[in-house]
């Protein structure tokens, strides 16, 4: 599956590692022999003719979920600043883009947000843009099931939507549908849609988990050079570490995951930068100056040592684990950022790593992370039981009940294993 997994990372900037490998893999696997093909040379001739297959092969390896007012600080922050905004240069028209837009609660939100801050209709757009041209298709339609509505207050946007014709769906008004430029288009080519626009703010959230190192740094620079000079790009809440730090710097509002370029900056075209090794070297020299760290209340793990020596990648992980402990998970995950560097392939500590992004409401990032210790390890009932607990914060409700199932039955014949040891 070499060529397929390149195929999916030069067309897609996709990365299986991300996604999950395995779990990847078996979709790809029989979405290609649905299509009658069994040799991947002979399907990737298939996928560089035909649109319709490479979209099929795109949906089978993402998963396009969306709701109105998705974590609400970020929109929160967009309503101040575009009030000020256009309080000091009311003259100027804002351009805003969301890519991508999957069914379009985004993009609807986005305007929704503009007009409730007071914002004219004729006084901005917004270009909202997705590889899926099914999900295009159904955001412009602007009909939405209670679904999309999840943790919003409908009476708070009556105003916005009509009663659909059928069922309990809501249809978005015209007077916000106007205001949305929806198209099908991919982040690597968007001049192929854009022809040259800039934008005010970019809304990107929960994207660039799927990309490899290269593909993010790739992505990173093409937004940067999207935006106006002092625009803002909005993040999801597991995509705004080092990397990111490097090209951009927080707009300081918790929660809302906003940046402006930094000036002048441009990443390296493999990643990382001057920043994160900066904060790796620092974080190990800082490791090997605490030494030892305080108990934790889950059990030690086995540390592997050198002539009686912890290594400093050791002493990184246990040092997360107090933090962790204590309480203290903004600087956790900062540690999980620098130790996954080192320690990508540890089951335990994609673990440890997934508990705290899960705890600071990083839902997508831990869902990776559990995935990824899944694959290093299948038989963790715990980290199973985690995996479900998170996926049913994110409304994933069938695959959540499934691997509860799955951990429990492993959980019982573990059980039943260690009693028949004693």
């Amino acid at each position: 599956m070499d060529r397929l997994e390149k195929y999916l990372h030069d067309e897609f900037g996709l990365s299986l590692d991300t996604i999950g490998r395995e779990r990847a893999l078996h979709k790809v696997r029989a979405l290609m022999h649905a299509a009658g093909f069994f040799d991947s040379g002979d399907y990737i001739d298939a996928l560089v003719g035909s649109e319709e297959q490479r979209q099929r092969l795109f949906d089978a390896v993402t998963v396009a979920e969306s709701w109105f007012f998705r974590d609400e600080a970020p929109f929160s922050f967009l309503n101040r600043w575009a009030t000020d905004r256009h309080r000091q240069r009311p003259q100027d028209h804002l351009h805003l883009l969301s890519i991508p837009c999957a069914g379009g609660e985004e993009a609807y939100s986005i305007a929704i947000t503009l007009l409730k801050a007071g914002i004219p209709d004729s006084a901005f757009d917004v270009d909202a843009i997705d590889l899926n041209s099914r999900l295009v298709e159904r955001a412009r339609e602007g009909v939405f099931g209670s679904h999309s509505f999840r943790g919003v207050k409908r009476d708070d946007y009556a105003d916005f939507f009509l009663p659909a014709p059928s069922g309990d769906a809501l249809e978005v008004r015209a007077r916000v549908k106007e205001r949305i430029r929806f198209a099908e288009g991919n982040l690597f080519s968007l001049e192929n849609v854009l022809n040259g626009r800039r934008f005010d703010a970019i809304f990107c959230r929960n994207l660039l988990i799927y990309f490899s190192p290269e593909s993010q740094v790739r992505a990173l620079n093409i937004l940067r050079d999207r935006l106006v000079p002092d625009g803002v790009l909005f993040l999801g809440h597991a995509e705004a570490g080092a990397g990111v730090l490097d090209l951009f710097e927080p707009c300081g509002v918790a929660g809302a995951f906003a940046f402006n370029a930094r000036k002048g900056s441009v990443l390296p075209a493999r990643g990382g930068g001057p920043l994160r090794e900066t904060m790796v070297k620092g974080a190990v020299k800082g490791a090997k100056k605490r030494g030892a760290v305080g108990k934790s209340a889950r059990p030690r793990p086995r540390v592997a040592a050198a002539d009686g020596a912890i290594s400093a990648q050791q002493k990184v992980f246990l040092d997360l684990k107090r933090l962790a402990d204590s309480g203290n998970l903004s600087t956790a995950v900062e540690q999980c950022d620098i130790l996954l560097d080192h320690a990508s392939d540890d089951a335990r500590v994609l673990y440890l790593c997934g508990v705290v992004n899960e705890a600071s409401g990083r839902h997508e990032k831990a869902c990776l992370l559990y995935r990824r210790a899944l694959e290093v390890d299948p038989h963790q009932s715990d980290v199973m039981f985690h995996l479900a607990a998170t996926l049913e914060a994110l409304g994933e409700t069938a695959e959540a009940r499934q691997l509860k199932a799955t951990a429990g039955n492993l959980k019982g014949r573990q059980d039943e294993q260690e009693a028949g040891g004693d």
